[in-house]
């Protein structure tokens, strides 16, 4: 059996991620057409990103924890939430981050 390098680890966790990590820089294991929307949702940890490749920020789609992208060339939609709270007393913001995604999931 031959030696294993050790696996890349991508950028993660909220408040790790600077706002000027770019698609190149994650593992790359993360697939490509999934860094984009992986950098946007993190964004919101922090400051979400205005644009990002061709997804730019819709106007007032952003609500604290979640936003929305649009790439008018394609017609395609990134929606990003934050997964969990950064307060440790976090449970019921966690439960609103749920209903949030089953809102998306049943649109």
């Amino acid at each position: 059996m031959g030696k294993m390098d050790a696996p890349e680890i991508p950028f993660m966790g909220g408040e790790g991620v600077p706002i000027s990590t770019t698609p190149s820089e994650l593992a790359g294991w993360v697939e490509e057409q999934d860094k984009i929307p992986l950098l946007l949702a993190l964004s919101l940890y922090n400051v979400p990103k205005e644009s990002l490749g061709t997804f730019t920020l819709i106007p007032n789609s952003f609500k604290e924890r979640y936003a929305a992208w649009f790439d008018e060339s394609t017609g395609v939609c990134i929606i990003g939430c934050r997964g969990t709270s950064p307060t440790k007393s976090s449970g019921r913001l966690d439960l609103q981050d749920d209903k949030v995604r089953t809102i998306f999931i049943l649109f």
